[in-house]
């Protein structure tokens, strides 16, 4: 949350991603908790088909 400020306007889309989907999703809750409305959890590396 310390970089939050980095990423710009709060209604910008963003998409995060990590290799279980654990971090991501912590993540996701932490944005939307500071007020970002257009976040999306991908889930991780690992599910994804071909990875």
């Amino acid at each position: 949350s310390s970089r939050a400020g980095e990423i710009g306007s709060k209604d910008k889309s963003i998409v995060l991603y990590c290799a279980s989907g654990s971090r991501s999703a912590m993540g996701a809750r932490i944005l939307k908790s500071l007020g970002f409305t257009d976040v999306v959890n991908a889930g991780g590396l690992y599910d994804m088909p071909g990875f």
